[in-house]
């Protein structure tokens, strides 16, 4: 899927074993400088870095789909997220939209399920894209259009039915966005004074 939709970044918001259920497939090496074969294909984690506290990146080289190169993919893996529950801060996860926000090329998030935790992450994410743009003037924007999260996240559950799987992951995405708000709207001030 990396290689036919041609992603640079991956954002993995669980972890593999969870209360001991399999959540997901391990199809990398944590280790930089180990690999994994997939069939015809071969994963590598040329290196890992901890970007804030359980957020992880590392750089892969992906070998074996399409063309004889590899191909670099930034690998994201927030592993402070419990199943069908919200983070106890917001802060990783707003570092983790902040460094995706200028990303131009499809990024891949999953979880477990698909509809949680990936839900919101991607509301967030489109939340902060269309705030950045409306605040850098590249895009004119309403007040009800950036401040309508009910309608962001309908919209989200349109194209995958329970997007934002609970109440406390909606209240979540609220308090995210007035922290990010709080933040960057206070750096705003601070270099207009």
């Amino acid at each position: 899927m990396v290689f036919e939709c041609q992603h640079t970044h991956v954002v993995s918001l669980t972890n593999p074993v969870e209360n001991g259920v399999i959540k997901s497939s391990t199809y990398l090496a944590e280790e930089a400088g180990w690999k994994r074969r997939f069939g015809g294909m071969a994963v590598k984690t040329e290196g890992v870095s901890e970007a804030h506290a359980k957020l992880w990146l590392r750089r892969l080289s992906l070998r074996g789909g399409v063309g004889p190169l590899p191909r670099p993919v930034w690998h994201w893996h927030y592993a402070a997220w419990p199943d069908h529950g919200v983070p106890a801060s917001p802060e990783a996860l707003l570092r983790l939209v902040g460094e995706l926000a200028p990303v131009q090329t499809p990024i891949l998030a999953h979880c477990s399920a698909g509809i949680g935790r990936s839900g919101v992450f991607a509301v967030l994410l489109v939340a902060v894209r269309r705030a950045e743009a409306a605040l850098s003037g590249a895009r004119p924007a309403s007040a009800e259009d950036l401040a309508d999260l009910r309608g962001l996240v309908a919209a989200c559950r349109a194209q995958r039915a329970g997007c934002v799987q609970t109440l406390a992951q909606y209240a979540f995405v609220h308090t995210a966005l007035k922290r990010w708000a709080g933040e960057r709207l206070g750096e705003a001030e601070d270099q207009g004074a």
